[in-house]
């Protein structure tokens, strides 16, 4: 039986979601990046060079602490609307 895939959007996380839109790329832009090192098998080497480049890491570090003082400010602002 073939599994169902579900749309790249909806596996990709948060936190890449935020990067791509605070960049020049657009979402379309940034898939088709991702499928082209996939089509020309640089894919693996890429991500293999992007995990363990301290500068990847920091900006994700800081990307999902902004996400998670926005997630707790929005439900400051809930509680308190109680």
């Amino acid at each position: 039986m073939l599994e169902k895939k579900s749309t790249v959007s909806a596996r990709v996380s948060d936190t890449l979601k935020n990067i791509v839109g605070d960049s020049e790329y657009s979402h379309k832009e940034a898939y088709e990046l991702g499928a082209g090192l996939i089509a020309v098998n640089k894919a693996e080497d890429t991500k293999y060079e992007l995990e363990h480049d301290p500068q990847y890491e920091n900006v994700i570090r800081k990307e999902k602490t902004k996400l998670l003082k926005d997630e707790k400010k929005k439900l400051e602002k809930e509680l308190e609307d109680l």
